[in-house]
Formats: structure tokens, C-alpha cells, sequence
């Protein structure tokens, strides 16, 4: 993800928050307290995900994460990259996120055997 993306993103965001409170009736002061830079992650690493993930039969999709994850602070230091498993309704980051565990299962056995491929590549 760029820089221009992510500040679209943000942009995005606030006027979404200032329309819901500005229906609501109420103020909204919003303020960046941090921004964290957008990091490449590893395109062998990622490689190792999807395979294990179509070694197992499941889907892939790639996709830039906004959020602020380990992956994103350990990237300049390791090779790294990222699992997601897909959430009800795609809500993600919020209490009424929900993932069957049966995905998470998944998510879990995808860590697992691209762990196995990369400890044995390296």
C-alpha cells in the first residue's frame, strides 16, 4: 500500500466518522495520534502462505493491510508476512467481529505448513 492510498484511506474514514456524528447530533474532534508507515512484506514468504493454503485446497486472495500488524515492525528486521482468515461479514478490528473456528483451523494449518517450507528452504 502506498502513501497515497493509505491517506485516502484515512480520509475515508474520518469524513465516514464526521457523517455519523454529525447525524447523531453530536461533536467529533478527530486527531492522528500515530501513523506507521506501509511495509512490503516478503515474496517468499507470501509464496509459502498461498501454497500451503492451495496445498490444503483453500483460497487465496492478496491484499494490503492498513492496520498496524507485527508483520508490519518485524519486516525491516526478518522476512515477514501475514495470514488472514476471513471474518463474518468482513467486519474485522471491531467486538462484533466473528470467524468460525473452522477458518481459524485453517489459518492455523496454513501457519503451520508454511513454516514447515520455509525451515526447510532455509
Amino acid at each position: 500500500m502506498n502513501q497515497a492510498v493509505g491517506e485516502s484511506a484515512w480520509k475515508c474514514r474520518r469524513s465516514a466518522a464526521c457523517r455519523e456524528a454529525s447525524a447523531a447530533e453530536v461533536s467529533l474532534d478527530v486527531q492522528a495520534v500515530g501513523r506507521w508507515e506501509p511495509v512490503q512484506l516478503d515474496k517468499s514468504v507470501q509464496s509459502a502462505i498461498a501454497g500451503a493454503a492451495h496445498a490444503l485446497g483453500l483460497t487465496t486472495l492478496e491484499l494490503a493491510s492498513g492496520a498496524g500488524h507485527d508483520a508490519q515492525a518485524l519486516a525491516s528486521v526478518t522476512p515477514s508476512g501475514m495470514i488472514f482468515v476471513p471474518s463474518v461479514e468482513g467486519i474485522s478490528h471491531d467486538p462484533a467481529e466473528f470467524t468460525p473456528w473452522q477458518d481459524c483451523v485453517h489459518g492455523a494449518d496454513v501457519l503451520l505448513a508454511a513454516a514447515l517450507v520455509l525451515a526447510q528452504s532455509r
